[in-house]
């Protein structure tokens, strides 16, 4: 910890305490998830006016150089190799209710896990530090001059041969975000409370489509026009279901905003998230899947021959996994080739986990089944036939969800663990994929964490 200033300050947590001076303060930090807190307990801003301020925390390495290395460097060196990167996460598009430019978080604010999320600066420092194409997505309660200056930012941070992607928000058709509610009550007033004989819950997406087409639409007007003779460097895109193709449709057409006469005529790709083995945790399989536990290998024999090739389940889609994912792809590139857009998948990987009722996963057997299938060198021959699928079916960028992080019960979507892991079968498939020979070795004492497992209360 470094601080300009006079006064006292207090670490509390699960770490042990270092060497102390005026201005400087050392600790390790043993684990971060342990009430971490940082306290001024004396100060005088009145007396002499050299309060204390200006509070850094950084590795000890980057004492000396971290406003110049903003990144970990570790952390660098593992995502170089990716092409893109997507910031959505980090913009929460579920908390950030940003509407001016002003109100978004800057590189000054004091911590940036507040509700606008990171700095959209500090996103355009990372692709430029990856050289990687960002993927940027927009406060749903943007306004037109937000949108302009995070255009003017981006124009003039991004290095000149980069391309960016923009997209509004994140999945503003679905209903389990704030953004849906607020483009469903947008559209309701806008038309005069369309579709009055359309199921309440269907009503919602379609209305939530609609509004969200006409604000990316008018959103890629004022990028594209903010970038001037560059416009071409700037990618926008929309989002939808790829399960449930009239999302995409009613997306792509926008019937409800006539001007536009088709909303997909003024965008530049056509955005789906195309998971693969999200059928296989339903409820109706789960005391099949239940069944399979029972096997000398805990069910992974089969839940691998059900993601490659099907027929372990009661109604299995020809092909397993794999065939469905075909179905699907096909009907979305009919989508967007009507538009002659690009088709992405802004997020993509396995999806053996559900946590939306009635299909939530808690059983620990079943838990751990998919738990443990992620590190089996199967998923890597899944995930490698899950790619050429993408390639196959036409598809083009892909974003993996997620990067790098620690699995747990309800969240193993990481293609790698932590930073300094070796690698996964995730991790080895993507880097087939993408035709890198990287490798990396880890220190020899790194921490690797285990694979955790599920206990019964």
């Amino acid at each position: 910890v470094l601080y300009d200033g006079e006064g006292r300050m207090k670490i509390t947590g699960d770490l042990r305490m270092g060497y102390q001076r005026p201005g400087h303060i050392e600790f390790d930090l043993l684990s971060p998830k342990r009430n971490l807190k940082l306290q001024i307990t004396r100060t005088d801003p009145g007396r002499t006016g050299n309060y204390i301020r200006n509070i850094r925390i950084v590795p000890k390495a980057n004492e000396q150089n971290h406003m110049r290395q903003v990144f970990n460097k570790d952390y660098l060196a593992r995502i170089r190799e990716m092409h893109a990167l997507r910031f959505m996460p980090w913009t929460n598009p579920r908390g950030n209710e940003a509407v001016e430019w002003n109100q978004r978080a800057t590189i000054g604010s004091a911590h940036y896990t507040g509700n606008n999320g990171v700095p959209a600066e500090r996103m355009i420092d990372l692709a430029n530090a990856v050289n990687a194409t960002p993927w940027v997505s927009i406060p749903y309660k943007a306004s037109d001059e937000y949108m302009r200056q995070y255009a003017r930012m981006v124009k003039n941070r991004l290095r000149k041969d980069q391309k960016v992607y923009v997209e509004y928000s994140n999945e503003v058709w679905n209903s389990i975000f704030p953004a849906a509610t607020y483009a469903a009550r947008k559209a309701d007033k806008l038309w005069n409370f369309p579709y009055p004989k359309v199921p309440q819950g269907k009503r919602r997406v379609l209305l939530a489509a609609n509004w969200y087409a006409k604000r990316s639409v008018e959103m890629c007007q004022i990028w594209k026009k903010e970038f001037g003779g560059q416009r071409n460097r700037v990618r926008c895109a929309v989002g939808s279901l790829n399960s449930v193709p009239w999302i995409g449709k009613e997306i792509l057409e926008c019937p409800l905003w006539k001007p536009a006469n088709g909303c997909g005529r003024h965008v530049d790709a056509y955005g789906i998230g195309p998971y693969f083995g999200d059928y296989i945790a339903r409820k109706e399989h789960r005391q099949t899947i239940k069944s399979w536990t029972r096997d000398a290998d805990g069910g992974k024999s089969r839940l691998f021959q059900e993601i490659l090739n099907g027929g372990m389940l009661s109604n299995s889609p020809e092909g397993g996994s794999m065939g469905r994912l075909r179905t699907q792809l096909a009907q979305n590139k009919q989508l967007a080739d009507k538009y002659r857009l690009e088709m992405v998948a802004y997020e993509a990987g396995q999806h053996l986990i559900r946590y939306d009722p009635p299909h939530t996963v808690k059983d620990p057997a079943v838990l751990n089944l998919f738990m443990s299938a992620q590190k089996d060198p199967r998923m890597r021959q899944a995930y490698q036939q899950y790619l050429n699928t993408w390639a196959q079916s036409g598809g083009g960028l892909m974003l993996h969800f997620y990067g790098i992080g620690e699995p747990e019960p309800k969240n193993f979507f990481g293609m790698l663990d932590h930073l300094r892991q070796p690698s996964t079968p995730k991790y080895l498939a993507l880097m087939d994929y993408l035709g890198s020979r990287s490798t990396y070795v880890a220190p020899r004492k790194a921490y690797v964490p285990p694979v955790p497992t599920v206990q019964r209360q």
